[in-house]
């Protein structure tokens, strides 16, 4: 990753410019990611629900922030997956968060609304239709997550769903479907397997109905399932000529990957 230079935060917090600096030594240096996992753990706050939550909070906006600086290819997005799954390797230790006990790294406390953050802030979806850079990220945090999601935190399934419908079930035009459908073939080329085994083995319930409701051209369930599944791999198909080359190229890739499927 030696051609790979990562920005830090703008005005990082004590916490992020640690974390940061930590992440960039294992990115820059291949350093073991069970050590890199102890490093971040030794930062940890000791016993104040609070700060254990503010400290996670400002580790995963670095984790996520570098995340969208590496091309979703390169090999430094599996690394600081590895990372990750290294945390989650660390002896459990019970915490607070929202009055609810949780283990910490074990259960990834706090990823899941900080990813929701990035999805969820005022540019993204808009990323796809703002400047090439918005869009480059926008990709790469698809990738990040979509490997999270197949090596770790199935969970996580929730946010495919939501690229997937942005793409393949809205009509969407120029550089916003470009972008949009891009990021989508980014599940299915770092996650496509995983989510076929989700989409065939998923629980139904209310509430995932509703946080995974369909959009408007898509007439099914409002769910993760082999209908939905078939129907993006079809969709995909047909937007294959609609896209410019790099993003065909993108839908041709993701289409082998889940041939089969």
């Amino acid at each position: 990753m030696a051609s790979l230079t990562l920005q830090s935060l703008a005005n990082p917090d004590t916490t992020e410019q640690r974390v940061f600096d930590i992440l960039n030594d294992h990115l820059r240096n291949s350093t073991p990611a069970s050590e890199t996992a102890t490093a971040i753990n030794a930062w940890t706050p000791t016993e104040d629900a609070e700060a254990i939550e503010s400290f996670l909070w400002s580790v995963w906006a670095v984790f996520i922030h570098i995340a969208k600086q590496i091309p979703h290819d390169d090999a430094a997005q599996d690394q600081l997956v590895e990372v990750i799954t290294a945390l989650t390797a660390l002896p459990p230790r019970t915490i607070q968060i929202w009055d609810s006990e949780t283990r910490l790294w074990t259960d990834l406390p706090i990823l899941g609304p900080s990813l929701r953050e990035s999805w969820n802030q005022p540019t993204a979806p808009a990323y796809t239709s703002s400047t090439p850079q918005a869009t480059t990220e926008w990709i790469n945090l698809q990738a990040f997550t979509a490997r999270l999601m197949s090596r770790r935190d199935p969970s996580l399934s929730l946010f495919a769903v939501w690229s997937l419908r942005s793409a393949l079930e809205e009509e969407l035009k120029g550089a916003e479907r470009d972008g949009e459908v891009a990021a989508a073939t980014m599940w299915m080329l770092y996650g496509g397997q995983a989510l076929f085994e989700q989409s065939n083995d998923a629980v139904k319930t209310e509430e995932m109905e509703r946080m995974m409701k369909p959009g408007p051209l898509y007439a099914g369930q409002g769910q993760l399932c082999a209908e939905r599944w078939q129907f993006w791999n079809r969709r995909l198909g047909e937007l294959q000529e609609e896209v410019s080359e790099e993003t065909k190229g993108l839908i041709q890739s993701a289409r082998e990957r889940t041939a089969g499927h």
